[in-house]
């Protein structure tokens, strides 16, 4: 597993367990903040509604980092 800073986006190939089962994802965009992913769009199919715990992370590019608009309030 790369290692992701918090607040971190990138594009990458994500493997993560639900129910036992292994899934992975391919070519998404993912964002570090807590560990978990969920993405409605490409969750639905997979009949899986609840955020998953990411094992494994295949960075393919690093697209930067979120915008804090709230920063200094």
């Amino acid at each position: 597993m790369e290692i992701i800073k918090k607040g971190e986006i990138v594009f990458c190939n994500l493997k993560f367990k639900y129910k036992k089962k292994v899934y992975e994802l391919k070519e998404v965009v993912y964002k570090q903040t807590d560990g978990l992913f969920y993405n409605k769009r490409l969750m639905q199919p997979l009949k899986i509604k609840e955020k998953v715990e990411v094992y494994d992370i295949e960075i393919l590019a690093r697209l930067g980092f979120e915008i804090n608009y709230n920063k200094n309030k």
